[in-house]
Protein backbone atom coordinates (compact mmCIF):
# COMPACT_ATOMS: atom_id res chain seq x y z
CA UNK A 1 0.00 0.00 0.00
CA UNK A 2 1.12 3.53 -0.76
CA UNK A 3 -0.65 6.70 0.25
CA UNK A 4 -0.55 10.07 -1.48
CA UNK A 5 2.79 11.85 -1.73
CA UNK A 6 3.55 13.81 1.42
CA UNK A 7 3.89 17.04 -0.56
CA UNK A 8 0.11 16.86 -1.11
CA UNK A 9 -0.82 15.43 2.30
CA UNK A 10 -2.57 17.78 4.74
CA UNK A 11 -1.90 15.53 7.75
CA UNK A 12 -5.60 15.29 8.61
CA UNK A 13 -5.25 11.78 10.07
CA UNK A 14 -8.34 10.24 8.46
CA UNK A 15 -6.29 7.31 7.14
CA UNK A 16 -4.72 6.51 10.52
CA UNK A 17 -8.08 6.55 12.28
CA UNK A 18 -9.94 4.42 9.72
CA UNK A 19 -7.35 1.61 9.78
CA UNK A 20 -8.78 -1.29 11.82
CA UNK A 21 -5.39 -2.98 12.06
CA UNK A 22 -3.60 0.11 13.43
CA UNK A 23 -1.14 -0.25 10.58
CA UNK A 24 -0.93 3.53 10.04
CA UNK A 25 0.69 5.92 12.48
CA UNK A 26 1.27 9.66 12.15
CA UNK A 27 4.97 10.46 12.41
CA UNK A 28 7.04 13.64 12.03
CA UNK A 29 8.75 14.03 8.69
CA UNK A 30 12.10 15.78 8.23
CA UNK A 31 10.36 19.19 8.29
CA UNK A 32 8.44 18.50 11.49
CA UNK A 33 5.01 17.84 9.92
CA UNK A 34 2.88 14.83 10.81
CA UNK A 35 2.50 12.40 7.89
CA UNK A 36 1.11 8.86 7.75
CA UNK A 37 3.45 5.87 7.90
CA UNK A 38 2.27 2.38 6.99
CA UNK A 39 3.61 -0.68 8.79
CA UNK A 40 3.60 -3.19 5.93
CA UNK A 41 3.70 -6.07 8.40
CA UNK A 42 0.31 -5.05 9.80
CA UNK A 43 -1.31 -3.79 6.58
CA UNK A 44 -3.84 -6.18 4.98
CA UNK A 45 -4.30 -3.96 1.89
CA UNK A 46 -8.01 -3.38 2.50
CA UNK A 47 -7.69 0.12 0.93
CA UNK A 48 -9.84 1.74 3.62
CA UNK A 49 -7.18 4.46 3.95
CA UNK A 50 -7.35 5.27 0.25
CA UNK A 51 -11.15 5.51 0.36
CA UNK A 52 -11.11 8.17 3.09
CA UNK A 53 -8.15 10.28 1.95
CA UNK A 54 -9.59 13.74 1.09
CA UNK A 55 -6.59 14.40 -1.14
CA UNK A 56 -7.57 11.49 -3.38
CA UNK A 57 -11.37 11.58 -3.14
CA UNK A 58 -13.65 14.52 -3.85
CA UNK A 59 -15.40 15.97 -0.82
CA UNK A 60 -18.88 17.40 -1.33
CA UNK A 61 -18.70 21.19 -1.42
CA UNK A 62 -21.24 23.99 -1.51
CA UNK A 63 -20.98 27.57 -2.71
CA UNK A 64 -21.13 30.43 -0.22
CA UNK A 65 -24.75 31.55 0.17
CA UNK A 66 -24.49 34.72 2.28
CA UNK A 67 -21.75 37.00 3.59
CA UNK A 68 -21.73 39.21 6.68
CA UNK A 69 -19.36 41.38 8.65
CA UNK A 70 -20.01 40.50 12.31
CA UNK A 71 -18.94 41.64 15.75
CA UNK A 72 -19.90 40.11 19.09
CA UNK A 73 -21.94 42.45 21.30
CA UNK A 74 -20.35 41.10 24.50
CA UNK A 75 -17.27 43.34 24.68
CA UNK A 76 -15.35 41.21 27.18
CA UNK A 77 -15.62 38.12 24.98
CA UNK A 78 -14.94 40.24 21.89
CA UNK A 79 -11.66 41.61 23.24
CA UNK A 80 -10.47 38.08 24.05
CA UNK A 81 -11.21 36.89 20.52
CA UNK A 82 -8.89 37.11 17.51
CA UNK A 83 -11.23 39.22 15.39
CA UNK A 84 -15.00 39.70 15.79
CA UNK A 85 -15.86 36.83 18.13
CA UNK A 86 -17.82 34.79 15.59
CA UNK A 87 -16.48 31.44 16.84
CA UNK A 88 -17.52 32.21 20.42
CA UNK A 89 -21.08 33.06 19.37
CA UNK A 90 -21.41 29.84 17.33
CA UNK A 91 -19.89 27.63 20.03
CA UNK A 92 -22.06 29.07 22.81
CA UNK A 93 -25.17 28.31 20.76
CA UNK A 94 -24.14 24.65 20.42
CA UNK A 95 -23.27 24.35 24.12
CA UNK A 96 -26.59 25.88 25.18
CA UNK A 97 -28.28 22.94 23.43
CA UNK A 98 -26.28 20.36 25.39
CA UNK A 99 -23.85 20.00 22.51
CA UNK A 100 -20.13 19.33 22.34
CA UNK A 101 -17.49 21.67 20.88
CA UNK A 102 -14.10 20.69 19.48
CA UNK A 103 -11.42 23.30 18.88
CA UNK A 104 -7.67 23.89 18.92
CA UNK A 105 -5.86 24.83 22.15
CA UNK A 106 -2.32 25.10 23.49
CA UNK A 107 -1.29 22.19 25.71
CA UNK A 108 1.06 22.69 28.67
CA UNK A 109 4.10 22.73 26.35
CA UNK A 110 2.56 24.93 23.65
CA UNK A 111 1.73 22.21 21.20
CA UNK A 112 -1.39 23.03 19.18
CA UNK A 113 -3.83 20.18 19.89
CA UNK A 114 -7.57 19.60 19.59
CA UNK A 115 -9.76 19.04 22.60
CA UNK A 116 -13.40 18.81 23.59
CA UNK A 117 -15.43 21.08 25.82
CA UNK A 118 -18.98 20.93 27.11
CA UNK A 119 -18.73 24.18 29.10
CA UNK A 120 -18.55 27.88 28.28
CA UNK A 121 -15.34 28.15 30.30
CA UNK A 122 -13.77 25.50 28.07
CA UNK A 123 -14.04 27.86 25.10
CA UNK A 124 -11.42 30.23 26.57
CA UNK A 125 -8.31 28.31 25.41
CA UNK A 126 -9.93 27.72 22.00
CA UNK A 127 -10.02 31.44 21.26
CA UNK A 128 -7.06 33.05 19.60
CA UNK A 129 -5.05 32.14 16.49
CA UNK A 130 -2.35 29.47 16.85
CA UNK A 131 -0.23 30.02 13.67
CA UNK A 132 1.30 26.54 13.68
CA UNK A 133 0.31 23.16 12.27
CA UNK A 134 -2.05 21.24 14.55
CA UNK A 135 -3.29 17.64 14.52
CA UNK A 136 -7.04 17.06 14.66
CA UNK A 137 -7.24 13.39 13.70
CA UNK A 138 -7.00 11.97 17.21
CA UNK A 139 -10.47 13.35 18.04
CA UNK A 140 -12.23 11.93 14.96
CA UNK A 141 -13.33 8.62 16.59
CA UNK A 142 -14.61 10.48 19.65
CA UNK A 143 -16.62 12.85 17.47
CA UNK A 144 -18.20 9.91 15.65
CA UNK A 145 -19.18 8.39 19.00
CA UNK A 146 -21.00 11.55 20.10
CA UNK A 147 -22.72 11.88 16.71
CA UNK A 148 -24.04 8.31 16.79
CA UNK A 149 -25.33 8.97 20.32
CA UNK A 150 -27.34 11.88 18.95
CA UNK A 151 -25.38 14.73 20.53
CA UNK A 152 -24.88 17.93 18.55
CA UNK A 153 -21.20 18.41 17.75
CA UNK A 154 -19.39 21.52 16.56
CA UNK A 155 -16.00 20.98 14.95
CA UNK A 156 -14.01 24.18 14.43
CA UNK A 157 -10.79 23.71 12.49
CA UNK A 158 -9.10 24.41 9.17
CA UNK A 159 -10.87 23.54 5.93
CA UNK A 160 -8.49 20.62 5.27
CA UNK A 161 -9.13 19.26 8.78
CA UNK A 162 -12.87 19.52 8.24
CA UNK A 163 -12.48 17.66 4.95
CA UNK A 164 -10.55 14.94 6.77
CA UNK A 165 -13.26 14.58 9.42
CA UNK A 166 -16.08 14.36 6.88
CA UNK A 167 -14.14 11.84 4.84
CA UNK A 168 -13.42 9.75 7.93
CA UNK A 169 -17.10 9.74 8.97
CA UNK A 170 -18.11 8.48 5.49
CA UNK A 171 -21.68 9.71 5.94
CA UNK A 172 -23.51 12.94 6.59
CA UNK A 173 -24.74 13.66 10.12
CA UNK A 174 -27.47 16.23 10.67
CA UNK A 175 -26.14 16.85 14.18
CA UNK A 176 -22.62 17.72 12.98
CA UNK A 177 -21.95 21.44 12.62
CA UNK A 178 -18.72 22.41 10.92
CA UNK A 179 -16.79 25.68 10.97
CA UNK A 180 -13.55 26.43 9.17
CA UNK A 181 -11.22 29.41 9.42
CA UNK A 182 -9.77 31.34 6.49
CA UNK A 183 -6.17 30.23 6.51
CA UNK A 184 -2.91 31.56 5.12
CA UNK A 185 -1.06 28.26 5.62
CA UNK A 186 0.28 26.23 8.53
CA UNK A 187 3.94 26.50 9.63
CA UNK A 188 6.08 23.62 10.85
CA UNK A 189 5.89 22.72 14.56
CA UNK A 190 9.66 22.14 14.35
CA UNK A 191 10.20 25.78 13.38
CA UNK A 192 7.78 26.99 16.04
CA UNK A 193 9.59 24.94 18.70
CA UNK A 194 12.93 26.49 17.73
CA UNK A 195 11.40 29.96 17.91
CA UNK A 196 10.00 29.26 21.40
CA UNK A 197 13.51 28.46 22.61
CA UNK A 198 14.49 32.08 21.95
CA UNK A 199 11.78 33.52 24.21
CA UNK A 200 11.50 30.99 27.04
CA UNK A 201 13.52 28.24 28.72
CA UNK A 202 10.86 25.53 28.97
CA UNK A 203 9.00 27.70 31.49
CA UNK A 204 5.75 27.62 29.56
CA UNK A 205 3.55 28.37 32.57
CA UNK A 206 4.48 32.05 32.51
CA UNK A 207 4.82 32.42 28.73
CA UNK A 208 1.21 33.53 28.05
CA UNK A 209 1.82 33.67 24.31
CA UNK A 210 -0.81 35.47 22.25
CA UNK A 211 -0.38 35.78 18.51
CA UNK A 212 -3.19 38.34 18.14
CA UNK A 213 -3.23 40.54 21.23
CA UNK A 214 -5.72 43.45 21.15
CA UNK A 215 -4.90 45.01 24.51
CA UNK A 216 -2.54 47.78 23.33
CA UNK A 217 -3.11 48.38 19.62
CA UNK A 218 -6.55 46.86 19.12
CA UNK A 219 -7.46 44.48 16.28
CA UNK A 220 -4.48 43.65 14.13
CA UNK A 221 -1.39 41.47 14.13
CA UNK A 222 0.43 41.99 17.41
CA UNK A 223 2.19 39.23 19.32
CA UNK A 224 2.64 39.31 23.10
CA UNK A 225 4.42 37.02 25.56
CA UNK A 226 6.23 36.96 28.90
CA UNK A 227 9.96 36.27 28.95
CA UNK A 228 12.24 36.45 31.99
CA UNK A 229 9.43 38.11 33.98
CA UNK A 230 9.07 40.84 31.35
CA UNK A 231 6.11 41.42 29.07
CA UNK A 232 6.78 41.89 25.34
CA UNK A 233 4.30 43.29 22.83
CA UNK A 234 5.63 43.25 19.27
CA UNK A 235 4.53 44.36 15.82
CA UNK A 236 4.92 41.79 13.01
CA UNK A 237 7.81 43.67 11.41
CA UNK A 238 9.70 43.27 14.70
CA UNK A 239 8.77 39.66 15.50
CA UNK A 240 10.83 37.21 13.46
CA UNK A 241 8.32 34.35 13.72
CA UNK A 242 5.54 36.47 12.24
CA UNK A 243 7.85 37.56 9.45
CA UNK A 244 8.73 33.94 8.67
CA UNK A 245 5.00 33.17 8.57
CA UNK A 246 4.16 35.88 6.06
CA UNK A 247 7.13 34.90 3.92
CA UNK A 248 5.87 31.28 4.00
CA UNK A 249 9.29 29.98 5.00
CA UNK A 250 7.98 26.98 6.95
CA UNK A 251 4.52 26.33 5.52
CA UNK A 252 3.40 22.78 4.83
CA UNK A 253 4.01 21.98 1.17
CA UNK A 254 0.33 21.41 0.32
CA UNK A 255 -0.42 24.96 1.54
CA UNK A 256 1.37 26.44 -1.48
CA UNK A 257 -1.37 25.07 -3.74
CA UNK A 258 -4.29 24.80 -1.31
CA UNK A 259 -7.41 23.14 -2.71
CA UNK A 260 -9.60 24.73 -0.02
CA UNK A 261 -8.96 28.42 -0.73
CA UNK A 262 -11.90 28.86 -3.11
CA UNK A 263 -15.54 29.86 -2.67
CA UNK A 264 -16.76 26.25 -2.79
CA UNK A 265 -16.58 25.22 0.87
CA UNK A 266 -16.57 21.93 2.79
CA UNK A 267 -18.21 23.38 5.93
CA UNK A 268 -21.45 24.96 7.13
CA UNK A 269 -19.76 28.24 8.10
CA UNK A 270 -16.46 29.88 7.22
CA UNK A 271 -15.09 32.66 9.44
CA UNK A 272 -11.99 34.83 9.56
CA UNK A 273 -10.75 38.41 9.81
CA UNK A 274 -12.59 40.91 7.64
CA UNK A 275 -9.41 42.67 6.52
CA UNK A 276 -10.07 45.81 4.48
CA UNK A 277 -13.58 46.28 5.85
CA UNK A 278 -13.01 50.04 6.14
CA UNK A 279 -13.11 50.26 2.33
CA UNK A 280 -16.65 48.90 2.13
CA UNK A 281 -18.56 49.21 5.41
CA UNK A 282 -18.95 51.55 8.36
CA UNK A 283 -20.91 51.30 11.59
CA UNK A 284 -18.69 48.85 13.50
CA UNK A 285 -15.88 49.72 15.90
CA UNK A 286 -13.10 48.30 13.75
CA UNK A 287 -10.44 48.64 16.43
CA UNK A 288 -12.24 45.97 18.47
CA UNK A 289 -12.16 43.45 15.62
CA UNK A 290 -14.51 42.35 12.85
CA UNK A 291 -15.12 38.83 11.55
CA UNK A 292 -16.13 37.83 8.08
CA UNK A 293 -18.96 35.28 8.26
CA UNK A 294 -19.74 33.04 5.27
CA UNK A 295 -22.92 30.96 5.38
CA UNK A 296 -22.37 27.85 3.26
CA UNK A 297 -25.37 25.60 4.04
CA UNK A 298 -28.84 25.42 5.54
CA UNK A 299 -27.31 24.38 8.86
CA UNK A 300 -25.05 27.41 8.68
CA UNK A 301 -28.06 29.65 8.08
CA UNK A 302 -29.86 28.01 11.02
CA UNK A 303 -26.94 28.78 13.34
CA UNK A 304 -26.74 32.38 12.13
CA UNK A 305 -30.46 32.86 12.78
CA UNK A 306 -29.94 31.58 16.33
CA UNK A 307 -27.02 33.87 17.17
CA UNK A 308 -27.66 37.07 15.22
CA UNK A 309 -29.25 38.78 18.24
CA UNK A 310 -25.84 38.39 19.95
CA UNK A 311 -24.06 40.11 17.06
CA UNK A 312 -23.73 43.43 15.32
CA UNK A 313 -23.81 42.43 11.66
CA UNK A 314 -23.71 44.06 8.24
CA UNK A 315 -24.58 42.24 4.97
CA UNK A 316 -21.65 42.13 2.57
CA UNK A 317 -20.57 40.16 -0.50
CA UNK A 318 -17.91 37.66 -1.49
CA UNK A 319 -15.83 40.11 -3.52
CA UNK A 320 -15.46 42.60 -0.67
CA UNK A 321 -14.82 39.90 1.91
CA UNK A 322 -12.20 38.14 -0.21
CA UNK A 323 -10.35 41.29 -1.29
CA UNK A 324 -7.64 41.06 1.37
CA UNK A 325 -8.33 37.58 2.75
CA UNK A 326 -7.10 34.06 2.00
CA UNK A 327 -9.94 33.27 -0.39
CA UNK A 328 -9.85 33.02 -4.17
CA UNK A 329 -12.98 33.81 -6.16
CA UNK A 330 -12.44 31.28 -8.91
CA UNK A 331 -10.30 28.34 -9.91
CA UNK A 332 -7.72 28.95 -12.60
CA UNK A 333 -6.40 25.74 -14.22
CA UNK A 334 -3.23 27.59 -15.23
CA UNK A 335 -2.54 28.63 -11.63
CA UNK A 336 0.02 26.24 -10.18
CA UNK A 337 -0.09 27.83 -6.74
CA UNK A 338 2.63 29.77 -4.96
CA UNK A 339 6.16 28.77 -5.85
CA UNK A 340 8.10 27.14 -3.03
CA UNK A 341 11.38 28.88 -2.28
CA UNK A 342 14.46 27.28 -3.82
CA UNK A 343 16.17 27.90 -0.47
CA UNK A 344 13.68 25.80 1.50
CA UNK A 345 16.10 22.89 1.99
CA UNK A 346 18.86 25.21 3.15
CA UNK A 347 16.49 27.02 5.51
CA UNK A 348 15.41 23.81 7.26
CA UNK A 349 19.01 22.58 7.41
CA UNK A 350 20.12 25.83 9.05
CA UNK A 351 17.17 25.63 11.43
CA UNK A 352 18.19 22.14 12.59
CA UNK A 353 21.87 22.98 12.78
CA UNK A 354 21.83 26.47 14.29
CA UNK A 355 18.32 26.87 15.74
CA UNK A 356 16.15 29.91 15.14
CA UNK A 357 19.09 32.30 14.85
CA UNK A 358 20.29 30.29 11.86
CA UNK A 359 17.32 31.32 9.70
CA UNK A 360 17.22 35.05 10.37
CA UNK A 361 19.51 35.75 7.40
CA UNK A 362 16.74 34.47 5.11
CA UNK A 363 14.15 36.98 6.35
CA UNK A 364 13.39 39.65 3.77
CA UNK A 365 14.21 43.27 4.58
CA UNK A 366 11.67 44.30 1.93
CA UNK A 367 8.90 42.38 3.71
CA UNK A 368 9.84 43.97 7.02
CA UNK A 369 9.62 47.43 5.44
CA UNK A 370 6.22 46.60 3.94
CA UNK A 371 4.85 45.69 7.37
CA UNK A 372 6.28 48.85 8.87
CA UNK A 373 4.57 51.02 6.25
CA UNK A 374 1.22 49.24 6.53
CA UNK A 375 1.15 49.53 10.32
CA UNK A 376 2.51 53.07 10.55
CA UNK A 377 0.82 55.09 7.83
CA UNK A 378 -2.95 55.79 7.63
CA UNK A 379 -4.97 53.50 5.37
CA UNK A 380 -6.03 56.22 2.83
CA UNK A 381 -2.37 57.03 2.19
CA UNK A 382 -1.48 53.36 1.74
CA UNK A 383 -4.42 52.91 -0.63
CA UNK A 384 -3.25 55.96 -2.63
CA UNK A 385 0.28 54.51 -2.90
CA UNK A 386 -1.18 51.19 -4.14
CA UNK A 387 -3.12 53.01 -6.86
CA UNK A 388 -0.01 54.92 -7.97
CA UNK A 389 1.97 51.65 -8.13
CA UNK A 390 -0.79 50.06 -10.23
CA UNK A 391 -0.80 53.00 -12.64
CA UNK A 392 2.99 52.80 -12.88
CA UNK A 393 2.90 49.05 -13.67
CA UNK A 394 0.21 49.50 -16.34
CA UNK A 395 2.11 52.40 -17.92
CA UNK A 396 5.28 50.32 -17.96
CA UNK A 397 3.47 47.51 -19.78
CA UNK A 398 2.15 49.92 -22.40
CA UNK A 399 5.60 51.33 -22.99
CA UNK A 400 6.98 47.81 -23.45
CA UNK A 401 4.37 47.17 -26.15
CA UNK A 402 5.45 50.27 -28.10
Amino acid sequence: MKLIDKSQCTGCGACANICKKSAITMINDDEGFLVPHIDQNLCIECSACLRVCPCINDIKKTEIQSVFAVQLKNENLLMNSTSGGAFTAIAMDILNKNGVVYGCVWDEKYNAVFQRTETIKGLEPMRGSKYVSSYAGDVFPEIKKYLTEGRSVLFAGLACQNAGLRSYLQEEYENLYSVDFLCGGTPSPLAFREYLKTICDDNYKELNLKFRDKTQKGWGVHISFNSNHKNFHQQPYINSYFRSYYEKMFHRRCCFDCRYKYTDRTTDITIGDFWGIQKYHSGLDIKKGVSVFFINSEKGQHIFNNIKDKLYFIPSNIKNASDENALSLRRDPSNKGIKISAERGHIFNDLKKNGWNGIKKYLSVKERLRFFVMLTFPYPLINFIKKIKKIFRNTKKLLEVF
